[in-house]
C-alpha cells in the first residue's frame, strides 16, 4: 500500500544495500581475482531492468552535485538473457561512481546498444560517458592497476581504496570483453564495452527435468498451491526468503533442523524442498542422503530438493547433484530467480502420486479387478488371513533370533504385498532382508513395528471392500 514517493524510496533502499554489498565485496573480489577463485554464475535477468536500477540508484549522488544523469537504453534490449547479473551491477555501478565522483559540472550518461542478436549471442555495447576533468594519457597507461586512482592527487571527496576500475577490468575479462577508454583532459571520458549474453529461449524449447509433469511457463503459470518445505537456520535468510515465497503465493513451512524435516517428509506431503546450507556443512549432504534411501526403501515419489547456497561457479552443481539435490540457487537472489527455480524443480503431482500410494497402488487394485470380482475377493480373503499369521511369525522369529525363519516369512509376506499392491509394506519387508543380511541387525526391532503398522494400515483398507 506504498504511494508513488515511498516505492521510489524503498526501491532507492534497497538498490543502495546491494550496491553496499557490491562495495564490501571489493577487497573481497580483488583477493579472488588474484587467487585465480573468482567464477561467474549464470542466472536468468531482465537486462534492461537492471540497467534501469542502477541508474535510479546513482541518481541521488548525482543529484547532490546537481549533475544530469541519462539513461539511453535501445529498445532492442532483450527482456531476458542469461549471464551474471551481480556482476554486472557491478562493474556499472563502480563505473557511474567514478564518473559521478569526478565530474563536477555537466552530466553524466549511460548508453546502452544491441550490435547483434542470434539464435546463441546477444552482443550488447554498454557504455559509461561524463564531462569530468579527462584523464590524461600517461594515467589512462595506469588507471585500470590495482590502487591507482584518476589523478596522482586527489581531495578527501575522491579518495578510496582504487580497486574499482581493477575489478572492471578482471570481471570483463571473465565475461570474454574487454573496457576500453576513451578520454579527453578538460573535456570527458568514456568507458566502453562489449558484453556477450545467452538469449532466454521460448519455454517450448526448454529441456523439462525429469520431475515435470506439465509443461511449465515462467510468464504464465502460478505457483499458488504448490507446498514448500524450507530449512534454513540462519534467521534473517529465512525471513527474507519466507517473504519472497509468501510473495509468490507458495504455501511454506520452515524449520530450522534436519530431524524436524524428516518428520515433516513423514507426515505430509510437499511438492519441494528448499535446502539452505553450505559444502563445507555434512549434516545437511547426510539429511539429503537419508531422505533419498528413505523414498527408495518406501517407493515414495522423489520430493525435488533445490539448495540454497552462498557458493556458486564451477563444479558447485556437480557436486550438489552427486549428494542427491537437483539444484542450487546462489545468494544473493531475488524473487524472480526464486520463482523460476521452483518452476524448473517443483514435481507438481507429487503429492498426487503420494496419496494413492499412501496404503496400496490403486493400478495394480484395477488390474486384479479386471480379471473378475471373483478373483479379487480371493485375494484379498487370502491376504486378511495370511498376513497376521505371518506377521506374528516374523515377530517370533525375530525375537528368537532365527534368522531362516524370520527370511522365509517376510519373503512370504512380501509376495503377498507385491501382489495386492500394498507397495509399502512389500518395501519395508525387502529393508528388513536387506538388513539381515549384515552382521548386526540393529534396525529390526524399528522395522518390525513400521511393517506391523504398514500391514495393519493395508488390512484396514481391505476390509472396506
Amino acid at each position: 500500500s506504498l504511494d508513488t514517493r515511498q516505492k521510489h524510496l524503498v526501491n532507492a533502499i534497497r538498490c543502495s544495500s546491494e550496491a553496499l554489498l557490491g562495495v564490501i565485496d571489493h577487497v573481497l573480489d580483488y583477493s579472488s581475482i588474484e587467487s585465480g577463485k573468482l567464477e561467474l554464475r549464470e542466472e536468468l535477468f531482465n537486462p534492461r531492468q537492471l540497467l534501469e536500477d542502477v541508474v535510479d540508484m546513482m541518481r541521488i549522488p548525482a543529484r547532490d552535485k546537481q549533475l544530469r544523469l541519462t539513461a539511453n537504453l535501445a529498445w532492442s534490449l532483450p527482456l531476458q538473457v542469461w549471464g551474471d547479473p551481480v556482476r554486472l551491477r557491478q562493474i556499472l555501478v563502480n563505473l557511474l561512481g567514478n564518473a559521478i565522483r569526478y565530474t563536477l559540472q555537466g552530466e553524466v550518461s549511460l548508453d546502452a546498444n544491441v550490435l547483434w542478436e542470434s539464435d546463441h549471442d546477444v552482443a550488447v555495447q554498454i557504455a559509461v560517458s561524463d564531462t569530468g576533468p579527462g584523464i590524461s594519457q600517461h594515467r589512462q597507461e595506469v588507471i585500470f592497476r590495482p590502487f591507482e586512482q584518476a589523478e596522482d592527487e586527489v581531495n578527501d571527496s575522491h579518495h578510496g581504496p582504487g580497486l574499482g576500475l581493477s575489478i572492471v577490468r578482471e570481471l570483463l575479462q571473465l565475461m570474454d570483453s574487454e573496457i576500453t577508454l576513451d578520454s579527453v583532459v578538460d573535456e570527458g571520458s568514456r568507458f566502453s564495452f562489449v558484453l556477450h549474453l545467452r538469449p532466454h529461449k521460448r519455454s517450448s524449447e526448454l529441456p523439462v527435468p525429469a520431475t515435470h509433469s506439465e509443461e511449465v511457463s515462467g510468464d504464465v503459470v502460478s505457483l499458488e498451491g504448490l507446498k514448500v518445505l524450507l530449512l534454513e537456520r540462519d534467521p534473517a535468510n529465512r525471513k527474507a526468503a519466507l517473504a519472497m515465497l509468501a510473495n509468490l503465493h507458495v504455501d511454506v513451512q520452515a524449520l530450522t533442523n534436519a530431524a524436524d524435516v524428516m518428520k515433516a517428509l513423514e507426515d505430509h506431503c510437499y511438492h519441494l524442498l528448499l535446502l539452505g546450507c553450505q559444502m563445507s556443512e555434512t549434516g545437511g549432504i547426510a539429511m539429503v542422503g537419508s531422505i533419498r534411501q528413505h523414498e527408495q526403501a518406501t517407493r515414495k515419489p522423489r520430493i525435488p530438493i533445490v539448495a540454497i547456497t552462498p557458493e556458486a561457479g564451477r563444479g558447485v552443481g556437480s557436486r550438489l547433484r552427486a549428494a542427491g539435490m537437483d539444484g542450487y540457487l546462489a545468494k544473493p537472489f531475488d524473487s524472480g530467480m526464486l520463482r523460476e527455480k521452483l518452476l524448473q524443480w517443483v514435481d507438481r503431482m507429487r503429492c498426487k502420486r503420494m496419496k494413492q500410494d499412501t496404503v496400496i497402488n490403486p493400478t495394480v487394485f484395477e488390474q486384479l479387478g479386471a480379471n473378475g470380482p471373483e478373483r479379487l475377493r480371493n485375494v484379498i480373503t487370502l491376504y486378511l488371513w495370511s498376513a497376521p499369521d505371518q506377521l506374528e511369525a516374523i515377530s517370533t522369529a525375530v525375537s528368537d533370533g532365527n534368522r531362516e525363519k524370520a527370511r522365509e516369512a517376510i519373503q512370504k509376506l512380501k509376495l503377498a504385498s507385491e501382489s495386492l499392491g500394498a507397495e509399502k509394506a512389500a518395501a519395508l519387508c525387502e529393508r528388513m532382508e536387506a538388513e539381515y543380511g549384515k552382521e548386526e541387525s540393529v534396525m529390526l526391532p524399528q522395522l518390525l513395528a513400521e511393517l506391523q503398522q504398514a500391514v495393519d494400515r493395508v488390512i484396514a483398507v481391505l476390509r472396506k471392500q
